[in-house]
Parts: structure tokens; C-alpha cells; sequence
């Protein structure tokens, strides 16, 4: 990771972990903004995703780039659609064409997740509990249920947090703070 765009990793993952979690708390209902506003921050980080899966395939990063921009991608689009199409029949109750898109991006993300064997266990942990989100909203927009997405939202939950654990594994990974040592602050 000693290549001109190997900060994109890193910010690829931070922009992981901010999506999904926006999104799994819209899914709980922890928070209670505007829909409108939630989802414009999930297009833009959408957006920069699919940015740091260009500077992730500048670098070589197959994987990683190839995850950022299918989840940057489908996130920009499938956002999109719902805020220009708010009173879309698609957008305000499952829809099984949804539900098959999200199946392929869950056999996607499996082909990831077994390519990233031998990568740090926080990449295959978020790997493999990105394919089960995927799964479970593929299962959601074919048999709508609240209870399942509420778990779906907790789901959500813990694999945001593994994106900003991985997220935080590579900035360490690049030596910007080296393991070791316990700290670089001085008080």
C-alpha cells in the first residue's frame, strides 16, 4: 500500500461505513430526519465511493475497486431514483425487480468475499456480512415484513462498523501510525 492513491482504501471503507450506517439507522428508526436529506448523504457518499473505486483500480486494488464502485454505483442509482421519483410505486412499497438486483449484488459480493481470503479478518467479516445484508434485502423486497427490517437495520448496523474497523486497520496498514507504539500525541 505504498502507491500514490493508497489513501482511496481507506476513505473507500470510511465512505462504507458512513453510508451504510445512515442507512441502517433510517432502518431501526433511531433517527428521524427529513427522508430527503438522509438519502442526498447517501447518493453523495455513494458518489465518492465509486470515486475511491477509481483511485482503488489506479492503485490495483481489484477487489476493492470492484466493491466500491457495484456499492457506489447501485447506491447512486438506486437513490437517485427515489428522489426524483418520490411517489414511485417502487419506492414506497418491495419491489421484486429490487429484490433481484439486490441478489445479484449479493453474488457479487460472495465472489468478493472469496476472493479477499488471505486479506485481514475485518475485510472478510464485512464481506460476508455485506453478502447477508444483501440476502436479506433481496428477502425484504420480496416478502415485506417490519420486523425484518428492523434486523435488517441491525445487520446493517454491525457491517458499517467492520467498514470503519477495516477502515481504520488501513490507515494503520500504511504507516501513517505504526503498531507498537502507543501512542504518536504527546501531552
Amino acid at each position: 500500500m505504498n502507491s500514490k492513491f493508497s489513501g482511496a482504501i481507506t476513505f473507500g471503507y470510511a465512505s462504507l461505513f458512513i453510508m451504510w450506517f445512515i442507512w441502517s439507522l433510517l432502518y431501526t428508526g433511531w433517527i428521524s430526519v427529513h427522508m430527503e436529506d438522509a438519502l442526498a448523504l447517501i447518493l453523495t457518499f455513494g458518489v465518492l465511493l465509486a470515486l475511491a473505486g477509481v483511485f482503488a483500480l489506479f492503485n490495483g486494488e481489484k477487489v476493492d475497486a470492484t466493491l466500491f464502485l457495484i456499492v457506489g454505483g447501485y447506491s447512486f442509482a438506486y437513490m437517485l431514483r427515489i428522489l426524483w421519483y418520490p411517489h414511485l410505486e417502487a419506492n414506497t412499497k418491495a419491489s421484486p425487480f429490487d429484490g433481484w438486483v439486490a441478489l445479484i449484488m449479493a453474488f457479487i459480493i460472495f465472489y468478493l468475499w472469496l476472493s479477499s481470503f488471505g486479506s485481514h479478518i475485518f475485510r472478510k467479516l464485512f464481506l460476508i456480512g455485506l453478502w447477508i445484508v444483501s440476502l436479506a434485502v433481496a428477502i425484504l423486497n420480496w416478502w415485506p415484513s417490519s420486523v425484518l427490517g428492523v434486523i435488517l437495520g441491525y445487520l446493517s448496523l454491525i457491517v458499517s462498523i467492520l467498514a470503519g474497523l477495516y477502515s481504520a486497520y488501513t490507515v494503520v496498514d500504511m504507516g501513517k501510525l505504526r503498531p507498537g507504539k502507543t501512542s504518536q500525541l504527546r501531552f
